[in-house]
């Protein structure tokens, strides 16, 4: 069985979650689904990306073609019945506006996921948006969740609950950093910030709600795992995700949890959270407070967490992955 892998190409000093996320469960597939990996442009790689995008993938195709990266445009390349589309969120389709926004539609969903034989998309929430956007998805979208990386094992410490480091995963807008601030004024701690870099006015803001914050920037997979064992606790109250990664990364580390009750957090998180708001600061500081004022709860969500987590191991979600790859070669040969 010949299975291949369509990501994006890198770019310098870009690192991509998606890719992150298939190279863990790469690792963890079996032999017989071992995948070829195929680097396709984007927009960001210059102007003859979508022909240079198109001709690789028809070049690389395989018995079985999963498209894993934001590349989803490669489908229109590939035989339908024998490609897999994997989603993780529709957030951008409301983003992107005018005839760029249109052109994103139609060759990143529309004709993507008319063209390929399974969908699969890595929460329920993110299935529902794709059923409510393309009703004609429906009968073949499978949900196979994402996986915390490996490397993410308990790592118990004790809580410091008189000035605890406090890890928020993220800068971008979604990640909802400003309401976090608010909601931790007076509350002593050390924020720490992980992701791409504060904007100005976010350091405005943090410095007007007098918080003692770092920001770290591209770290490695290894100085990731060592900012989660750092943290007493983390805090991921954002407005909009396909999956969360955060969630199940502070779970297998064994760190109590904050998260959204929005979906997809809430299902994700399960019983292994606290969870708040993300609209409301002070909805935000009450779960900051019980996870750090009351040990047994907060103990309570840490177990539940370390539970929650084994679902979301590279093995298990490989090993959902690699009866899809099977099934779709079966199907090829007995066509």
């Amino acid at each position: 069985m010949r299975v291949t892998h369509f990501e994006r190409a890198p770019l310098p000093g870009g690192r991509y979650s998606i890719e992150r996320l298939f190279g863990s469960i790469r690792a963890a597939l079996p032999q017989d689904c071992k995948p070829t990996v195929v680097h396709c442009p984007t927009p960001a790689h210059g102007a003859l990306w979508l022909w240079q995008g198109l001709r690789e993938a028809w070049r690389r195709r395989a018995g079985v073609n999963h498209i894993v990266g934001d590349v989803h445009y490669v489908a229109l390349a590939l035989p339908g019945s024998q490609t897999i589309l994997s989603v993780m969120d529709t957030i951008h389709l409301d983003s992107k506006r005018g005839l760029s926004g249109l052109l994103y539609r139609w060759l990143y969903y529309s004709w993507p996921l008319r063209r390929c034989g399974v969908i699969t998309a890595i929460s329920t929430s993110t299935c529902e948006c794709l059923i409510q956007r393309f009703p004609s998805v429906a009968p073949k979208l499978r949900m196979i969740p994402a996986c915390h990386p490996g490397g993410f094992v308990p790592h118990p410490r004790p809580f410091n609950g008189r000035c605890p480091v406090i890890l928020q995963v993220g800068s971008h807008p979604q990640k909802n950093l400003e309401r976090v601030s608010e909601a931790l004024r007076g509350i002593p701690c050390l924020l720490r910030i992980t992701g791409h870099g504060l904007a100005p006015e976010q350091e405005r803001i943090l410095r007007q709600h007098e918080i003692a914050f770092q920001s770290s920037v591209n770290l490695t997979d290894e100085e990731m795992i060592q900012a989660y064992i750092d943290a007493d606790l983390v805090v991921f109250a954002s407005t909009s995700e396909g999956f969360g990664m955060p969630i199940v990364e502070a779970q297998a580390i064994g760190r109590p949890l904050v998260t959204s009750s929005l979906p997809p957090m809430n299902e994700i998180a399960g019983p292994g959270a606290c969870l708040v708001d993300p609209f409301n600061p002070e909805d935000i500081r009450r779960g900051i407070l019980e996870i750090i004022d009351n040990r047994d709860y907060r103990e309570s969500v840490v177990a539940h967490g370390l539970r929650n987590a084994q679902a979301y191991t590279p093995e298990a979600v490989a090993a959902s992955y690699a009866a899809l790859y099977r099934q779709m070669a079966d199907s090829a040969q007995s066509a």
